[in-house]
């Protein structure tokens, strides 16, 4: 059942099917505040936006829709969100190219477990890790390939982007290892990168950040209605959203 969201004047439709998509959808614009407004604020036409780990699309359709004229990448590995997220962009009409495609710090080919095969969901993993979700089971293994930002940019010739979305649960830190090259490029602007405070993966993350010439003082970090507020209520505190500039 194709659904809508609207704010700010600009409507977002998405094919609703499982309680996860329903979620998502009920969410859109109050679930993360700061990651609108950085679209909102930060982005604009003749741009390059890549959202790794799109999931079913939230973020790349409203980039998209948002600013016409913005060139929008999506990458996503999970079979069952690869195709909503097609479906999604085919709904809207939006200017958007999605990849079945994992980025992280080294091309490989391997089984990534899915905790839920309804489309939506999240928390899955790659062989040998763990997912986010504590207690999770495999519901279903498929195959995906990753490939380092470093590797599209050099041998792929994707376009620099000035702007990157990562969310792939968990999995940010092998995405900032194998994007250091183009994480030096002056052409990119901005990323949000949802940090696991685990482990030092956080502290690993804003280091390796810090050396490529980005800082976290952004205002938007500090936003009373940041979604690290909602995730500190809800016990969710070690994960949270962090907005790098130059």
């Amino acid at each position: 059942m194709i659904e809508e969201a609207t704010y700010n004047g600009l409507t977002v439709s998405m094919d609703v099917v499982t309680d996860f998509e329903k979620h998502r959808l009920e969410s859109f614009f109050s679930k993360e505040p700061e990651t609108i407004r950085w679209i909102d604020e930060l982005m604009g036409a003749g741009e390059v936006f890549y959202d790794i780990g799109a999931n079913v699309g939230v973020f790349t359709l409203y980039a998209a829709l948002r600013h016409p004229e913005l060139v929008v990448r999506a990458f996503e590995p999970a079979f069952h969100n690869y195709y909503r997220l097609c479906r999604n962009i085919e709904i809207n009409r939006a200017g958007a190219l999605a990849y079945c495609l994992a980025l992280g710090d080294e091309p490989s080919s391997r089984a990534m477990d899915l905790a839920s095969t309804e489309s939506g969901s999240a928390s899955h993993w790659f062989e040998g890790g763990a997912s986010q979700r504590e207690g999770a089971t495999p519901a279903f293994s498929q195959g995906a390939l990753t490939a380092p930002l470093d590797t599209l940019v050099d041998a792929f010739g994707f376009p620099v982007p000035q702007h990157v979305k990562v969310d792939t649960d968990g999995y940010e830190e092998h995405f900032v290892r194998g994007a250091r090259q183009t994480l030096r490029d002056a052409r990119l602007r901005s990323l949000l990168i949802e940090v696991t405070n685990s482990d030092g993966s956080r502290e690993r993350i804003v280091r390796a950040m810090r050396e490529a010439g980005f800082h976290e003082e952004h205002p938007l970090n500090s936003i009373p209605e940041h979604s690290r507020i909602r995730r500190e209520q809800s016990g969710n505190a070690h994960i949270e959203n962090i907005i790098f500039t130059r």
